[in-house]
Parts: structure tokens; C-alpha cells; sequence
């Protein structure tokens, strides 16, 4: 509103410029209706902003204190979402074998993460030797992590 005053563009031009009726920016700018991000784009190349964009930005919500204040001291967000996925280093002679209730035979020492998420139960198994080497192509080199 203050950047239309001071650059005398009323509604009327306005909404003349953007091809709509009057109302419907008096409705954005008495904050009765909210234009799309699109729109908002649009408003600002036409009352002479256009270096500025609208976008659409998903932030963390502050923590509150007992006072209603902002807590300074909150847990970063890297700490509370993790994009990876873990998975259990195996051994090749352990990696096949399972008990009898459907879980692993072996406790894994170590783990890996993973951008990719398994559709099921998944491990990590070293190569060994060079039998995943290609003459041409894709070869797998021994002491490469392959996610089974």
C-alpha cells in the first residue's frame, strides 16, 4: 500500500495493469482475500518492484519459553530431521544367514548412511576380490559398499 501511494498508482491502475476489477485489490490490500504467490509476483513488477520476488519458504517454527519468548538455545534443525537412512554393515558369511524368528544372525558392529530408503530390510556388504569388475561398463571395485 505505501509503495503505491508514493509512486501514485491507485487501485484502479492497478487492477487496469493486471487485468481485474478494483475490488478485488481493494480485497488483497484490506487482507480480506490473499493473492497467489503468482499474483503477488505480478503486483510487484507493475507498482515498479520487480527486484523483488515472493516465494514460497517452509522455515522452522520458533521454540517458546513458559514467557511466550523464543528459546535461543533450541536444538538445530540438522539435529532434528536427518534426510539419510541407516543401514547395517554385513559380513559375507553372516549376510544370508537368518534365525528362526525372521531377524539376523549377527549383531552389526557398524553402519552406513544412505540417501536412498530400502522398500524393506536392507544391509551394506563390502566387495570382495574382483568379481564385480566389468571388461566394459559399470564395474563395482573391491572395498566398495554395495546396499543389498
Amino acid at each position: 500500500k505505501a509503495n503505491m501511494k508514493g509512486r501514485k498508482v491507485t487501485q484502479e491502475k492497478l487492477a487496469e495493469r493486471l487485468g481485474m476489477s478494483q475490488g478485488g485489490i481493494g480485497h488483497w490490500l484490506s487482507k480480506r482475500r490473499q493473492p497467489k504467490i503468482e499474483d503477488m509476483n505480478r503486483v510487484l513488477e507493475e507498482i515498479g518492484m520487480g527486484f523483488l520476488e515472493v516465494a514460497l519458504v517452509v522455515r522452522e517454527k520458533p521454540v517458546l519459553g513458559d514467557d511466550g519468548e523464543p528459546l535461543a538455545d533450541g536444538p538445530a534443525l540438522l539435529n532434528k530431521y536427518n534426510p539419510y537412512f541407516r543401514y547395517p554393515v554385513s559380513d559375507w558369511r553372516v549376510a544370508g544367514e537368518v534365525r528362526e524368528d525372521g531377524q539376523p544372525a549377527y549383531v552389526p558392529e557398524r553402519y552406513e548412511l544412505s540417501d536412498y530408503q530400502a522398500r524393506g530390510a536392507a544391509f551394506w556388504l563390502v566387495v570382495v576380490g574382483d568379481a564385480m569388475i566389468a571388461p566394459s561398463g559399470l564395474s563395482i571395485s573391491q572395498d566398495m559398499l554395495i546396499l543389498v
